[in-house]
């Protein structure tokens, strides 16, 4: 997986996050989060390194923009790989490039 940089916005704070990798959303993730997905909604998920949030905490409602100037707005979060990362599961913002 290929590291990337993001800027985490939630709860009136924002973090740049280092050692970010995103991928697919897998099928379990889609089912999770289906009932607020349209058709034409671009998802995928972000798992981010909790030593690098500064404390802050990704939840619903919260934005991640990526390393190419992408909004993505997170839809659901949960902690995992031993309590080491939180897997965000986001859509890209309508009208973000």
């Amino acid at each position: 997986d290929h590291a990337v940089r993001v800027t985490l916005y939630a709860a009136g704070s924002s973090v740049s996050v280092a050692g970010v990798t995103v991928s697919q959303v897998s099928n379990e993730q889609l089912q999770t989060v289906a009932g607020t997905l349209g058709i034409s909604d671009v998802a995928c998920s972000f798992s981010l390194p909790t030593a690098n949030l500064s404390g802050i905490v990704p939840a619903g409602g919260a934005t991640i923009v990526d390393d190419q100037g992408n909004t993505w707005v997170i839809l659901s979060s949960d902690l995992a790989t031993l309590g080491s990362r939180y897997r965000c599961v986001c859509r890209k913002q309508r009208g973000a490039t």
